[in-house]
Order: structure tokens, then sequence, then C-alpha cells
């Protein structure tokens, strides 16, 4: 990816199915445009440096549920989840853990753990 003025450029995708996130979607900004999905991540041993950036854009009933590979965990849980429009999570793997690096909403909501 090519840099503006100091900034990675951000590649957007959207999601509108359950799906598990790959390598190759790494930096890319997940927009979450639908309701009652799982975006799973990759599992982390392969996943050293590995970053998303995911985003509701879309009010949803049931929310968009973000899952670790298996039995892996999100800083200490298997699942967070958003119903927030515009609800932004970013997460970063270090090769062991999937670690939330920042988080928040329109309404300064926070992603629910479960």
């Amino acid at each position: 990816m090519g840099k503006y003025n100091g900034w990675k450029r951000i590649s957007p995708l959207s999601k509108s199915a359950s799906a598990t996130l790959t390598k190759a979607e790494s930096g890319c900004l997940i927009l979450a445009a639908a309701d009652a999905i799982t975006l799973t991540l990759p599992p982390v041993a392969d996943s050293a440096g590995v970053h998303y950036t995911i985003k509701v854009t879309a009010a949803h009933s049931s929310g968009v549920a973000v899952d670790g590979s298996g039995s892996e965990t999100i800083d200490g849980t298997s699942t967070i989840t958003s119903i927030a429009q515009y609800a932004v999570v970013e997460l970063v793997c270090d090769g062991s853990t999937w670690h939330i690096i920042t988080q928040g909403d329109n309404t300064d909501g926070i992603w629910a753990k479960s």
C-alpha cells in the first residue's frame, strides 16, 4: 500500500455476510455492511503483525460480532459485538493473541465482550 501525507492508504473492503478474515486483508478497512454477521479472525500462530480496522456501516438490531479463531481470544474474551452504527474497532495480532488497539462509535459506546 502507498502512503498519503505520511499515513497509509487504507483500502475499504465491504463484508455483507459472515466470513473469516484473511491475512491478505490485513491493513484493510473492513466495512461490516449487514446485520447479524460474524467476522472471524485468522489463527494467531500465522498472524503476527496482521492488523484490521472494522467499522459497522449501518444500523443493526442483532449486531456485528468479531470472533477469535476456534478458542482463541481478543483481549481475553472470545467475541466482541457492537450494534451501534459507525462503531469501529482496531485489532492487531502479536503472534500469540489479538489485541484491541482502539474502539468507539459515534455515541462513545464500546464493544461488548462475551
